[in-house]
């Protein structure tokens, strides 16, 4: 369970949900769901790049797409001195009265603190429904990042129909986001106790090799017949998002579509809406692991994985309802299409 925890929705949410099975009596949880989730970055960021390259000498990725990979700047990752610098950030306000960086981190800040209140309700509410409730609403908070996700493009719709939006920068709080992960990937990799991690060491490595070459084959494979568009690019966003989290899969999209002029970034967050609806089982079901560990009842775990298998079978299901004639197109081949 908290494999997909670290890879897919990141640390916070592995170490959050593992940290609360200590009242299961699994004491390092925590330490291991955040052990999962820098693998899990160090796949995305490395695994990124080599199914990037893959792309190109398979031929999966459009010509006028490459135009950026070719430029020197791209791969160093430093703009030489005396070049051109572009515009990273515009000012939408008078200095004199508030920085422009001010007034984008306040309307970040003011979007997290709506969620905050939001999934506090949330908890609220649930607890009428007693220990199940609770149990929900405390697993609720692993998944926060989804309610985030929404509440902002409520925020910037709102904005919108008031007209105000232009006091928002998409430049600033594109340097925000960076700043943001980077933050959180070194905060996960430091946070992580050796001691616990190397003493689990196997069965990490074994469950993070096994899932990564599952991750780098299942998502080509399904996403090249199942999209009608931008099929590499949405095979991108989805991969980092499934090994590190939705700002991984944005930098990877970032490297073929800098400016973001292709709907799949807005695609994506817009299904976190779908995502949270389709994931309410799995958060239902994922103490049950944990408390057959500490009940002793292994009906408790036999229902967790009841609950994994009907997801491979719906999952499956939905896959054959949207890729309909393609579903098995060239199924011996990685990609279904040979260009893009």
């Amino acid at each position: 369970m908290l494999f997909p925890l670290g890879f897919a929705l990141g640390p916070g949410q592995a170490f959050a949900i593992g940290e609360g099975w200590r009242i299961f009596g699994i004491e390092d949880g925590a330490t291991v769901g955040l052990t999962f989730a820098a693998l899990g970055f160090i796949m995305a960021s490395f695994g990124g790049i080599l199914m990037i390259h893959y792309g190109i000498k398979h031929h999966w990725i459009r010509p006028h797409a490459l135009r950026n990979l070719k430029s020197k700047d791209v791969k160093t990752g430093i703009y030489p001195r005396n070049s051109d610098l572009p515009v990273g950030a515009y000012q939408t306000t008078e200095t004199e009265a508030i920085d422009s960086m001010s007034i984008n981190v306040v309307f970040v800040l003011i979007t997290y603190l709506l969620t905050f209140g939001f999934l506090k309700g949330m908890e609220v509410m649930l607890a009428f429904a007693g220990p199940t409730g609770t149990e929900l609403a405390t697993n609720l908070w692993g998944i926060s990042f989804i309610f985030a996700a929404l509440i902002g493009l409520a925020v910037r719709a709102i904005m919108n129909a008031l007209k105000v939006d232009h006091v928002l920068d998409d430049r600033t709080l594109s340097r925000l986001s960076g700043l943001s992960v980077d933050f959180m990937v070194t905060s996960a990799i430091a946070a992580i106790s050796l001691v616990i991690a190397f003493k689990y060491w196997l069965p990490i490595t074994v469950v993070t090799v096994v899932g990564t070459v599952m991750i780098f084959f299942l998502i080509p494979w399904m996403s090249s017949r199942i999209f009608s568009d931008h099929r590499f690019l949405r095979t991108l966003i989805l991969f980092g998002a499934c090994t590190g989290t939705l700002t991984t899969g944005l930098a990877l999209l970032r490297v073929l579509d800098p400016d973001f002029e292709t709907p799949v970034a807005s695609d994506y967050s817009y299904a976190s809406g779908i995502t949270f609806v389709a994931a309410i089982p799995f958060i239902l079901a994922i103490n049950f692991p944990a408390r057959a560990f500490m009940t002793g009842e292994m009906g408790w775990f036999y229902a967790g994985v009841g609950v994994s298998i009907g997801y491979i079978i719906l999952s499956m299901v939905w896959y054959i309802l949207l890729a309909r004639k393609k579903s098995f197109t060239r199924s011996g081949e990685l990609w279904a299409l040979r260009k893009e």
